[in-house]
């Protein structure tokens, strides 16, 4: 979950939202040689990926909820699973839920706070300022927006070559 910074300089965003967008805005890139970085966000902003980051976390979350151990939607398929021995390994473990494309197990209070965690994504990227806000640069459009995710790109890639330079990655 974000931090909160006490007032000291800016809050510090939710990993997941930071590695979002460097993928995407890399991808961008990749795919529209020759561009530039700025060119890159503005696209990205603009286009399909930014509009469904909040919906493919939403997406996620109704995946959990619907395998439930009393619905397991995804693991109806008898020749890959027999629903009645993971609802058994679900009780025993004491878990409520599974994620269909992990396999990955959850309480409910896993639940709760990866709800709780999508809150605070949804929220930080509502925040992000409208890429067609006027503002006084040269194309006659802020640059806010394009900073915000600038900053996220940028934190990513810090962790990434921080990776990088202790040899894990």
């Amino acid at each position: 979950m974000a931090n909160k910074n006490k007032g000291r300089g800016r809050p510090k965003f939710h990993w997941w939202l930071a590695e979002q967008c460097y993928v995407l805005v890399d991808e961008v890139e990749r795919q529209n040689k020759p561009i530039t970085r700025r060119q890159a966000i503005y696209k990205f902003l603009e286009g399909p990926k930014f509009a469904n980051l909040v919906k493919s976390w939403e997406k996620g979350i109704e995946d959990i909820k619907q395998n439930h151990k009393d619905i397991l939607r995804d693991y109806q398929d008898r020749s890959m699973h027999d629903p009645e021995d993971t609802k058994k390994y679900m009780v025993e473990c004491g878990y409520d839920y599974v994620e269909p494309e992990t396999g990955e197990f959850f309480k409910e209070s896993d639940l709760v706070s990866i709800i709780e965690d999508y809150q605070t994504i949804k929220q930080q990227i509502e925040s992000i300022p409208d890429p067609r806000e006027p503002g006084q640069t040269n194309t006659g459009y802020s640059d806010k927006a394009y900073k915000v995710i600038l900053r996220l790109i940028e934190i990513h890639q810090k962790y990434v070559d921080d990776l990088k330079a202790r040899g894990v990655i």
